[in-house]
């Protein structure tokens, strides 16, 4: 029996938790866990500028695995719209009508955050079910976000910090998530946000991007003597500039810059301890996460 049997006794119920954390006022995210690159320079005691793995980041982030998601959505729905509630798909696996039936010639959209019927179609208002890969992902609660400017040894830098509590399952309230233990250095890319971007980076040597997850490229100029040239903008694979043969391009190994406007990603470099294990349950955790272009060790070029 309580020693105060008089006061009231409250119970915590974890799964409110999930609910709240993973509702529409929450962020999606993808999350990356980070892995430390074995390679070392002794003489400077820091990793090794060099290597071909990590180019001296010191790590190296693993992507969210594709999984399968289920949604269903209604043609011509003007309260629904028809887009995926999931980002970065990768491919269709299946589109069916309300009877079960496969429909046949359905795509992803310009956008891919839709389908696209061909020939058949399901009548207007009525529901059909997408089955489609994409990464996995989740959701948090931001808070506190904000942009500092600060002076480093290379000028004037903007530092874009914010803090976040993540729910320990995922919106299915059933599935443990993956980032519920992030820890220093794992990285957060958050698809719904766009951030506008300039990055210079070295022709043919390292022109992979800071935020890989692009949407589109503005401009790309470089210097010509004592005069800026412009180029089309290029194609971006696997978040790295990919220059079409045959077609105009900086000189071979001169420097560039390169506008863009993608999601930006932040890496974990607070973690915040709380215990929050009350009654056994293993309660939401609270990370501090700063913009990417602030990594210790990235270059300008790196990413």
């Amino acid at each position: 029996m309580p020693q105060y049997p008089e006061l009231p006794q409250f119970e915590v119920q974890a799964g409110d938790f999930d609910r709240l954390l993973n509702g529409p006022l929450s962020y999606r995210a993808l999350y990356r866990r980070a892995l430390m690159c074995p390679c070392w320079d002794e003489g400077r005691g820091s990793p090794d500028y060099h290597c071909p793995v990590c180019s001296g980041v010191g790590y190296t982030w693993a992507e969210p695995p594709i999984v399968t998601f289920t949604e269903t959505h209604y043609r011509g729905s003007t309260t629904n719209p028809e887009r995926f509630d999931k980002g970065g798909v990768v491919g269709l696996v299946s589109v069916t009508d309300r009877h079960g039936r496969v429909i046949p010639g359905v795509t992803l959209n310009a956008n891919r955050d839709g389908v696209q019927f061909g020939a058949v179609a399901p009548a207007m208002g009525a529901p059909y079910t997408v089955v489609f890969m994409a990464p996995e992902q989740g959701r948090l609660h931001a808070q506190g976000i904000r942009t500092d400017r600060q002076w480093l040894d290379r000028g004037e830098v903007a530092t874009g910090d914010l803090e976040c509590s993540i729910p320990r399952h995922l919106e299915d309230l059933t599935t443990p998530n993956p980032a519920w233990l992030a820890a220093e250095h794992d990285r957060f890319a958050f698809p719904d946000l766009k951030r506008r971007y300039q990055q210079r980076v070295r022709r043919g040597s390292s022109e992979q991007l800071t935020y890989t997850r692009v949407s589109e490229v503005l401009s790309v100029h470089s210097l010509d003597g004592a005069v800026i040239r412009t180029y089309q903008p290029p194609p971006i694979v696997a978040g790295r500039v990919a220059w079409t043969p045959g077609t105009p391009a900086p000189p071979a190994q001169s420097w560039y810059v390169i506008q863009y406007i993608a999601a930006p990603e932040y890496f974990v470099f607070r973690e915040i301890p709380q215990q929050r294990h009350i009654d056994g349950h293993d309660l939401p955790r609270r990370v501090g996460l700063r913009l990417f272009e602030s990594y210790p060790h990235r270059g300008e070029s790196g990413g």
